[in-house]
């Protein structure tokens, strides 16, 4: 982990403990789609996905053991709990910080370097969280909905949120060696693609994917942001 950053993020708590989420379901909306843009992208996102992507990881799928396959995805959710400290503690939310804290240190010793999810087993459950949902509790709106060029589905945050992940944050970051780094991202990759395979056959069987895919993505992003919880939408009466 860089340090300079992790001390930013510990000094900057000052300034953002205790913001409060704003509960206005349309503030947590898309506020545009550059829809003609947006669905070209989604095409060429879509034939690298089928033509590479998806036959990789239906094979990863098919060689690797399904419990081989756990302990790889365990071992990167481990990594990432340094990536979910440090957002934990920019929303000031010091119990979802400690739990970040208590998984790393359970899963990386007595889960060897986090093969095992021990940390679960005794409750101690995920915190998940990132650099678009910490901008979300710091009042800054999604903007309009982008698709990107690889990554898929975004917002205009959470598109930015992917600056300082990739650049300090990312496990793969730490690694100087741009091999072993670009080895490792790749991989990674592969490992979360495969998790979705039964996502793309109830994506493909839609009348409009792309429209399905922003309707989902902007609904998980909500989720996120409330922690699972979201506030219940208030309807007009008749």
């Amino acid at each position: 982990m860089k340090i300079t950053f992790t001390l930013f993020c510990f000094l900057f708590i000052t300034g953002c403990a205790g913001v409060p989420i704003n509960k206005d379901l349309d503030a947590h909306r898309f506020s545009g789609d550059p829809e003609k843009l947006n669905r070209a992208v989604y095409k060429f996102n879509d034939r690298i996905d089928k033509a590479f992507l998806r036959p990789i990881a239906k094979g990863y799928v098919t060689i690797v053991p399904g419990l081989a396959r756990k302990g790889i995805r365990n071992v990167f959710n481990n990594l990432l709990e340094i990536n979910s400290l440090i957002n934990n503690i920019l929303q000031g939310d010091i119990n979802g910080a400690g739990s970040n804290l208590a998984r790393f240190m359970a899963n990386t010793t007595v889960g060897i370097l986090g093969l095992f999810d021990v940390a679960g087993k005794i409750s101690v459950d995920p915190n998940v969280e990132d650099f678009g949902q910490t901008m979300a509790v710091w009042g800054i709106p999604p903007g309009p909905h982008i698709i990107l060029p690889f990554f898929g589905s975004s917002s205009l945050r959470d598109a930015l949120g992917l600056i300082p992940y990739y650049a300090y944050t990312q496990p793969q970051a730490q690694f100087s060696n741009f091999n072993t780094r670009a080895a490792t991202t790749g991989f990674y990759l592969i490992s979360q693609r495969s998790d979705f395979l039964g996502a793309s056959a109830i994506l493909d069987g839609q009348l409009d994917p792309y429209s399905f895919a922003r309707a989902a993505y902007e609904q998980a992003r909500i989720n996120a942001v409330f922690d699972d919880n979201p506030p219940e939408e208030e309807f007009d009466g008749f």
